[in-house]
């Protein structure tokens, strides 16, 4: 999935698996074969810093491309391989997006309208017609409006 964005000497930030530390490093070899028995494709990343131990497990992430006009959501609010539950007055409804790329946790879509407000998080047993209360949130803000009401956070 990620093979065709490494390249050598690409930028690499890398973390421990708390994501508590994080470090710079550079893509130094990539092997030439798809192991058949994991589906992966060995990647030597060169890294220094302080706090870093010989064998410590680490994530990696590095920039793939760009995307215009597409938002990052949880993969957990992907309702089917191309729809999104999207608010509409207090109404769910299902929209249907275009999923462009998928990691372990994420999924980039293409397809959502500039304003659409979508739920954050997953609602059990959501369905289109269901009546929600909406909580709108601005990101990067210290407040947030419930009920036309600012309230701190």
């Amino acid at each position: 999935m990620y093979g065709p964005f490494l390249k050598l000497g690409k930028d690499v930030t890398v973390s421990n698996l708390e994501g508590l530390q994080t470090w710079k490093g550079k893509v130094s070899r990539i092997k030439g074969k798809i192991d058949q028995a994991t589906q992966t494709i060995g990647v030597f990343i060169d890294v220094k810093g302080e706090g870093l131990k010989e064998g410590m497990y680490l994530e990696a992430s590095l920039d793939a491309r760009n995307e215009e006009n597409a938002i990052s959501i949880p993969r957990n609010l992907m309702m089917d391989d191309n729809h999104i539950f999207a608010v509409n007055d207090t109404i769910l409804e299902l929209i249907e997006v275009k999923p462009v790329f998928h990691s372990e946790k994420n999924v980039i879509l293409k397809g959502v309208p500039d304003g659409t407000p979508i739920i954050n998080r997953p609602i059990p047993g959501a369905y289109p017609g269901m009546v929600v209360n909406v909580v709108k949130e601005t990101i990067g803000n210290a407040v947030k409006i419930e009920n036309d009401k600012a309230v701190l956070k």
